[in-house]
């Protein structure tokens, strides 16, 4: 849930509400990506404000006949995609039994991870943690009871309102703001915001209370009244040396940091949404016929015009010299709304599916160079994910008791962040082959990653099948061989 507007202090050191200002320096563009990821839903005003005298109802409908394309999400989502291709590696037993269900929640590990992938790169970072529910009795420690087990979570970066960093993704303490729900009446509902404090090992919920300059922070209450506070415990019982958490973003900035690498993009979604609009208005205000009639006047009763009739069965009769046309306006500038639209287009392609897909009107050096950051920002984020995973699965086995193997985590599929491979580009190889400038085996290559071999046929079962069909080639000739004995010189 994204950080709201609220009325307590965000600038009082003394309460868990401080908002860290290296959070404050990007809050406006966090409020962009998420306004753009939520395809303006509420939000239209804010980026198409109503023009100096515009009649209200006018400025209504022209935001009613605006719409936003989702470049922006659909973006993300299919780089996300591309991070989703990995392979699990000796994960530790109890993570393993619970890969379908690995936050508590019903969402499977890939599921999760790829909503950690679409919150980093639509933000610039996100808060993983890890945690296992506390131990129904005194006295048992987090390991004691068979149906307890670790889980994972995710929280958004709007919500990590302060911190203190340690190395490694981690944090010394911090501060999260949750909006819980709180029964009213008996049906009813609202959302209290509440901060999630942890320091070192120990957390708890806190809430605030006054008004004006004067606000206190109280630790919250469970519905029986008891605190909402506890320790972060391993499953010896030992106090955890960290809060369970772990930071995940594709820059090496520091735990809470991390450029919003995809920004640009948003703008450009924004961009294309204005412009579009403008297009719609014009043609919403030029593209409609105007029916006009010439010579036809004071020929009614009383010296007036007569009304204009027209339908599939009705006519209009005009005296000698009369007219009957429809006029257009000529909306000369609806050429220069739809080049820059185009425009628009093309810098985003540049900034997002290009490398994905290679455009038909591009040289392949052009595909190339505006691959290359979306290349290298996507493969520093998957690399970041490799590491957070092992991480987390470090916290997890830190609540389990269970050991971890060092090679414990996750691997990306090999060549995801390969140029992409075009049908042309397989053509060539081919004839690279023939020209035994290219091996049998590489030619394969490329056609599994361009999905042309069967699934579970591997490059040695293909090699095996092409040599099996091939004619053997025919023996030498011999002298004896020969029509009259004697080789032919």
């Amino acid at each position: 849930m994204a950080l709201v507007r609220l009325n307590h202090p965000t600038d009082d050191p003394a309460l868990p509400s401080f908002v860290h200002p290296l959070l404050l320096e990007v809050m406006d563009d966090l409020e962009t990506t998420l306004d753009c990821w939520n395809g303006l839903k509420g939000a239209k005003e804010k980026y198409l404000p109503k023009e100096p005298r515009e009649p209200k109802k006018a400025y209504e409908g022209r935001l009613m006949r605006s719409s936003f394309n989702s470049f922006f999400r659909d973006a993300i989502n299919a780089f996300a995609g591309v991070l989703s291709r990995y392979e699990l590696n000796d994960a530790p037993p109890s993570f393993q039994q619970n890969l379908n269900n690995i936050d508590g929640q019903g969402n499977s590990l890939r599921s999760f991870l790829m909503k950690a992938d679409t919150w980093t790169m639509r933000d610039g970072g996100s808060l993983l943690l890890a945690d296992m529910p506390p131990a129904p009795e005194e006295g048992l420690t987090r390991g004691d009871v068979s149906d307890r087990r670790p889980y994972l979570s995710i929280m958004d970066r709007r919500n990590l309102v302060n911190w203190d960093p340690l190395p490694g993704g981690q944090a010394k303490s911090l501060s999260i703001l949750e909006m819980q729900e709180k029964p009213v009446g008996l049906f009813g509902v609202e959302y209290v915001p509440r901060f999630r404090v942890m320091r070192d090992a120990m957390w708890a919920v806190y809430e605030l209370t006054g008004e004006g300059k004067t606000w206190t922070a109280q630790v919250a209450k469970n519905p029986d009244g008891t605190p909402m506070a506890g320790v972060f415990r391993t499953e010896s019982g030992a106090e955890l040396s960290a809060p369970p958490v772990r930071w995940y973003s594709g820059t090496n900035e520091g735990f809470g940091q991390g450029d919003i690498g995809l920004l640009p993009l948003a703008n450009y979604a924004l961009d294309h949404f204005r412009e579009y609009s403008d297009l719609k208005e014009l043609l919403h205000k030029t593209a409609i016929p105007v029916p006009v009639r010439e010579g036809v006047l004071g020929t009614g009763p009383g010296n007036s015009t007569p009304p204009m009739v027209l339908g599939s069965n009705s006519g209009i009769d005009l005296p000698g010299g009369g007219k009957f046309y429809f006029a257009e306006v000529t909306g000369a500038a609806l050429g220069k709304h739809e080049e820059h639209l185009v425009h628009i287009e093309n810098l985003i392609d540049r900034k997002t599916l290009a490398f994905l897909f290679s455009g038909a009107q591009k040289t392949a050096t052009q595909a190339n160079l505006e691959s290359v950051q979306m290349q290298a920002t996507l493969q520093s984020i998957g690399e970041a994910k490799v590491s957070v995973v092992q991480s987390l699965m470090e916290l997890w086995c830190q609540f389990s008791g269970e050991p971890l193997k060092p090679t414990a985590g996750i691997e990306l599929a090999e060549g995801i962040f390969d140029e992409p491979l075009t049908v042309e580009k397989l053509r060539l190889a081919k004839e690279f082959y023939n020209d035994d400038l290219l091996s049998k085996r590489s030619v394969l290559y490329l056609e599994q990653k361009l999905g042309l071999l069967q699934p579970g046929q591997t490059i040695d079962k293909e090699i095996a099948a092409i040599d099996a069909d091939e004619p053997e080639p025919p023996a030498p000739i011999g002298i004896n061989d020969l029509e009259d004995g004697d080789p032919q010189l």
